[in-house]
Formats: C-alpha cells, structure tokens, sequence
C-alpha cells in the first residue's frame, strides 16, 4: 500500500466525509481518480463530498461517471437506481438553491437590519 493508492485515497476520502470534512475528501478522491481514473468508487464519493459543498453541477458529472463505467452490469441496477435518484435529488437541490437566490432582496446601504 502507497501513499498514492487509489483504495486508500478513497477510503480516506469516505472516512472525511463521514467526519464531514468535506474538502478534504473531495481532494483525496480526485487523487483516486488521477491515480486510477476508472476507479468508480473514487467518484462516487468525490460526488458526495461535491453535493456537501454545494457543487451540484460537478457532484451531477461525477454521478454521471459512475453510472458510464459501471454500464449495465446486471450487479450493478441496484446502485445504478440508487445513483439515478441522487443525481436528481442534486438537481433539486440546485433549482431550491437557484430559487433562493433569486429571490433574495440585498439589506439597503445605511439601514441596521
């Protein structure tokens, strides 16, 4: 086992992200996927570090990912289900974020609020 070791780094990662230590784990997981880019569990919890820190665009590509090297694998429909419902809890969660945001009325200059 090396420092560099793919199953390390993403073991780690989930480690992180149960500590909610969310950057560090979306960092460990991306160097998985330098050092192994078809390592599938590396970016599923890069997505899930990604979906903590309110990058849902980059957590939906990561998803994405999974569900691309994964394919149909007859193990894998499950997960693929269970990925599938993730990605489009993500994209609620933007659209709610989105909306927030347009919403938002700035407190005026001058004015104690």
């Amino acid at each position: 086992c090396t420092p560099n070791d793919p199953a390390l780094l993403s073991n780690r990662a989930i480690c992180r992200i149960k500590r909610k230590f969310f950057l560090g784990a979306e960092a460990d997981a991306s160097e998985a996927i330098k050092a192994d880019p078809s390592f599938v569990k590396a970016y599923h919890r890069r997505a899930l570090a990604r979906r903590n820190l309110d990058k849902h665009q980059d957590a939906i590509q990561d998803l994405q990912t999974v569900l691309t090297l994964r394919g149909t694998a007859e193990d894998f429909a499950q997960e693929a289900k269970e990925v599938r419902v993730e990605i489009e809890t993500v994209r609620a969660l933007m659209a709610a974020t989105n909306q927030a945001k347009a919403h938002y009325i700035p407190p005026r200059a001058g004015k104690n609020v």
